[in-house]
């Protein structure tokens, strides 16, 4: 359900295995939603669903490791290419068939494969002083620790696409064995991972120069049971809340720290599998629901309107810090803000990376209060507003145009109408463009806009939580100085064939000018732009044989008059 690379691995026999496109490709499916597949893009091919790609891309987004050039090699052709293989493979995957190739986000998908499973002893060989990347070949986590290595350093690598990297698009995760306490402990945090899980795979390496190493994965490596690791909505959605402290030496400590827990499974209540706290003797964060004061809590799906209210204790007078670290929040509709009730301050929560807040606790016994500290969640703004504009057309009509970024999450936009720059109700609607975060334009029309002043705002329909609403834009009324045209003529023609006609304070803007004889006859017709409060324009009439003449005036909203006119 994100886009990012996943390092996969293809649990089937090589010498009957089928094709990339007969599996991950669904035998060349349209490119529809049904949750199956996704897109294999490249640079080299033919493209589309019966393609040997889907799209072009500049690099391939399915590729394995050559441990002999230190480089990967990409899918070319997905039609001829077995999926199967003993590396694995990386792969970006953008959602299902239906998620674009470019900037895609598609729900979650299955990739599936149909052959023989693999069976027996699986050797990989480990070139000296090389990389490695290896599949795991069974339908079946397996157990690193009772796995065979010969020459290879007892740790591995696996590639995590929750870790934001450079890109936002995966890291890699070390773990090295620890003798004492027979784990697998991830370098950095200790955390412990001894299973390679069924599709997934890892990279080993050997240091030395020679000789070359093996591994071999038998049946007897199989673990029971299974865990969700490494996989967008398949952890658990968390956040870890650290307590440091500043000691003598002005480093920093750990002192304490909490956990939250975020799924279906579990209720906001408090119930056994919530963990209370037992406190210190000073430097206590805790995290208090009703009269209970957790150390962990397991609550339910994160929704806007959740507070977290934190719980100090024992504190000294000393300077902390609190690093909010998150995992696997996938709310992209709310927004979390931590509130420090004694400075007045609120700060943004990240729920990708963590957010370390820094603070002190002095003499004042306000900076130590037990509830000076809360987490807030709210829908976050599901669109920027980067401009509206509203403009009078010369058919009395207004166009109304605004432009966005960040759309997401997005319903709709209703254009919203006001005569008093107050009350406001929905004229239009438009229907999003994107919505996939990022810019968008868009335009509207009032085809029955008031001649007086009319405000204009956009409401975004946000999916997940309520409206945000765009800056007001105004159009002043439709007024002149002067409400009828004033064209002053002359009595007569003036020698050179032409009549005078003098505009004064007339609005700006394009106006007719008709000569018409006594039966209605347009004997000559011009146009003429105005755009001075004192405005002559003369009228090419030619020879008009005596009679009587109307000359009328335009102008730009359709107003007209005539003036009689007779020519001797």
């Amino acid at each position: 359900a994100r886009s990012a690379w996943r390092l996969l691995a293809t649990p089937i026999e090589i010498g009957t295995s089928p094709t990339v496109s007969q599996a991950w490709r669904e035998n060349n499916a349209a490119h529809t939603a049904t949750g199956y597949g996704t897109r294999i893009t490249g640079p080299v091919g033919t493209f589309g669903a019966a393609g040997t790609l889907d799209d072009y891309s500049v690099r391939p987004s399915m590729k394995s490791y050559n441990s002999t050039i230190n480089d990967y090699t990409g899918v070319v052709n997905a039609n001829t290419t077995p999926i199967a293989n003993k590396n694995g493979y990386y792969v970006f995957v953008r959602g299902d068939r239906s998620a674009a190739p470019v900037l895609g986000l598609s729900g979650i998908s299955t990739l599936r494969i149909k052959g023989d499973l693999r069976q027996g002893d699986q050797v990989f060989n480990v070139i000296a002083g090389k990389f490695e990347s290896i599949g795991n070949p069974f339908a079946s986590r397996i157990d690193m620790r009772k796995v065979n290595k010969v020459n290879v350093v007892n740790a591995f690598y696996v590639w995590n696409p929750n870790n934001t990297g450079l890109y936002n698009v995966g890291g890699y995760e070390a773990y090295s064995f620890n003798t004492a306490s027979n784990n697998y402990q991830r370098v950095g945090d200790g955390f412990v991972r001894n299973y390679i899980e069924s599709g997934e795979a890892f990279f080993v390496q050997s240091n030395v120069a020679s000789p070359a190493g093996t591994i071999t994965i038998s049946e007897n490596d199989k673990g029971n049971g299974s865990a969700n690791v490494s996989r967008q909505g398949t952890s658990i959605p968390t956040l870890d809340i650290t307590l440091y402290a500043q000691n003598a030496d002005n480093n920093m400590y750990i002192t304490d720290g909490i956990k939250i827990n975020f799924d279906a499974a579990y209720s906001s209540s408090i119930d056994n599998n919530d963990v209370r706290k037992i406190t210190n003797s000073y430097d206590n964060i805790g995290l208090k629901n009703g009269t209970a004061n957790l150390i962990v809590e397991r609550r339910g799906n994160l929704k806007a309107s959740d507070t977290l209210r934190l719980n100090m204790t024992g504190m000294r007078v000393a300077n902390y810090k609190l690093d909010v670290d998150p995992s696997v929040l996938n709310y992209p509709g709310l927004e979390a803000i931590f509130i420090d009730k004694f400075l007045q301050t609120r700060t943004a929560i990240s729920f990708t990376d963590v957010t370390s807040i820094d603070f002190k606790t002095t003499t004042d016994a306000a900076s130590r209060a037990a509830d000076r500290f809360m987490i807030v969640f709210k829908a976050a703004p599901s669109v920027v507003f980067t401009n509206i504009a509203a403009v009078r057309n010369t058919d009395k009509t207004v166009a109304v145009k605004w432009n966005v970024d960040n759309e997401v999450n997005v319903e709709s936009y209703s254009t919203e109408y006001s005569t008093d720059g107050i009350n406001f109700s929905t004229i239009a609607t438009e229907t999003t463009i994107i919505n996939n975060g990022g810019k968008a334009n868009y335009n509207g029309l009032n085809s029955n806009a008031s001649l007086q002043k009319n405000w204009y705002r956009i409401k975004a329909n946000n999916a997940l939580g309520a409206p945000t609403y765009s800056a007001i834009a105004l159009v002043n009324d439709f007024v002149k100085t002067n409400t009828n045209v004033d064209a002053k003529i002359m009595p007569k023609i003036t020698p050179d064939g032409q009549i005078k006609v003098i505009f004064s304070n007339q609005i700006k803007g394009k106006y007719a000018v008709v000569i018409t004889n006594a039966v209605g006859q347009i004997i000559k017709q011009s146009q003429v732009f105005i755009d001075n409060a004192l405005f002559t324009y003369n009228v090419k009439t030619g020879s008009l044989a005596t009679g009587n003449y109307q000359l009328t005036v335009i102008n730009t909203i359709g107003e007209k008059i005539t003036v009689a006119y007779i020519a001797k």
